[in-house]
């Protein structure tokens, strides 16, 4: 691995020093190799001459790991003083720049150079996540186990090393080397990916997307930008196939966190980040978006035009904000089931900007879609009812608001009788960008402005 490896920097991270064999990212470039790993002959295995040589084997049964009971490896006074480390399993916490992966490879630093056990070290800086079998959902960052390392062993910490020509960026999976300014971007998630990058003005040469059921297929979200010119890598829920990645020479690939384990299958391709829209707020990760391509003052404007388009709004509707009870949700024909949307991604800024009552049933709402039953419906009463429906980019849900309206028990509620149930077009509203959520205050507003509404189907 060079020594911009994940593994290699980690260790570096906890003072250990790098051999002065270990190429460098552009070295290994220059002789052939990627960013992260090149390939050496058995002839030249002094090459590798160290105090600690972690040995792994490759992702399968690998008879390589023969050459260190070999002769040239016996006989070699380089590697005479050299301590090895058989690592088992696969490679995988070398590569993969996760909290857990981060843990394991201190582990096997406090084992194999320190000669401790982790379980016992006291105090110790992973007590609270430790015991987890997954890696959580609000990850520690790649500083702040190393900073939790560090005061354990007492050891100086070291920058993170990065080629000429790309910085250090922090984002879901951990820290990687990524170039100060992309050239072929390849996005793994459309809405969550592509979509923001397009409104920031950057086009990547490809993404995945939405395969229709009539085959043809669609970037989620797009529609207000020309895409003609991105290559469509398959759908957005997998598998994406990495050899046709590879084939586009990708310097930079962007990921969400769904679906898993895109930044373990695509590094070796190219630098990966996987920017999380989840877990954080929503403008939190458009600003990451931003960073990442260095256009955070376009980023900044637009966070700047939809907080001054809330607050017209907000004065626009005065009481009847609050006056208004609203239910939203989206209806699944096929099964005869709906769900209130809940506050994630662009409906959270919407919600928390036009704070308008909802009905009991859709309070403290959680992060993932919940399905319920139609015979629910009537504890969803609300003075109007907003159902999101899909068009033209996803090809579900889509003819949903007449079964809706005409279901039997939708049609005995007394919003239906007064005509108020409504329906927005959620390709317009929802997904990761400033545009949504903006086009959502134009689109609920208008139908809370208007003078018809009758605002006492609920009793206060």
């Amino acid at each position: 691995h060079t020594s911009a490896g994940f593994g290699a920097q980690i260790m570096e991270g906890l003072g250990m020093v790098q051999a002065p064999g270990v190429l460098s990212p552009d070295d290994s470039i220059a002789l052939g190799g990627n960013t992260w790993n090149y390939d050496l002959s058995v002839e030249r295995v002094e090459d590798l001459a160290a105090t600690y040589i972690f040995a792994l084997p490759s992702w399968g049964d690998d008879p390589m790991m023969g050459i260190f009971d070999g002769p040239l490896w016996s006989s070699s006074p380089a590697l005479a003083d050299a301590t090895l480390v058989r690592v088992e399993g696969t490679p995988r916490a070398f590569v993969g720049e996760y909290a857990l992966n981060a843990h394991a490879l201190i582990d096997l630093v406090y084992r194999e150079v320190l000669g401790l056990d982790p379980q016992e070290v006291d105090p110790n800086p992973f007590a609270d996540w430790l015991p987890q079998s997954r890696i959580p959902s609000r990850r520690p960052t790649m500083r702040l186990i190393l900073t939790a390392a560090l005061a354990a062993l007492a050891l100086p910490a070291a920058a993170q090393h990065c080629a000429d020509g790309t910085r250090a960026f922090e984002h879901y999976a951990g820290t990687t080397c990524v170039p100060k300014n992309p050239q072929r971007i390849v996005t793994l998630q459309d809405q969550n990916a592509l979509l923001p990058l397009l409104e920031l003005g950057v086009v990547p040469v490809a993404s995945v997307g939405h395969v229709l059921e009539d085959d043809g297929t669609v970037f989620r979200r797009t529609q207000n930008y020309d895409t003609s010119e991105i290559a469509f890598l398959g759908s957005y829920r997998g598998p994406t196939d990495r050899e046709a990645v590879a084939a586009l020479q990708p310097d930079l690939i962007v990921a969400a966190p769904w679906p898993d384990g895109a930044y373990e299958q695509f590094s070796p391709v190219a630098p990966t980040v996987v920017i999380d829209m989840f877990d954080q707020p929503l403008a939190d990760a458009l600003m990451q978006f931003a960073d990442l391509v260095g256009k955070t003052e376009r980023a900044e404007a637009l966070g700047a035009a939809f907080d001054a388009a809330a607050e017209e709004t907000v004065a626009a509707l005065g009481d009847r904000l609050e006056d208004t009870t609203v239910s939203v949700g989206i209806y699944d024909g096929a099964e005869e089931r709906f769900y209130a949307v809940n506050e994630v991604q662009a409906w959270q800024m919407l919600f928390e900007a036009l704070p308008f009552p909802r009905p009991a049933p859709e309070e403290a709402l959680g992060t993932d879609r919940e399905y319920r039953s139609m015979e629910v419906i009537g504890e969803h009463a609300a003075d109007v009812m907003i159902l999101v429906t899909f068009s033209g980019d996803q090809n579900i849900f889509d003819a949903n608001f007449e079964e809706f309206i005409g279901h039997p028990l939708v049609r005995t509620l007394p919003v239906a009788q007064a005509g108020q149930i409504v329906k927005v077009n959620g390709a317009e509203v929802l997904g990761a960008a400033w545009e949504k959520p903006t086009a959502g205050l134009a689109a609920f507003s208008e139908i809370l402005l208007r003078d018809d509404l009758n605002r006492d189907l609920v009793a206060e």
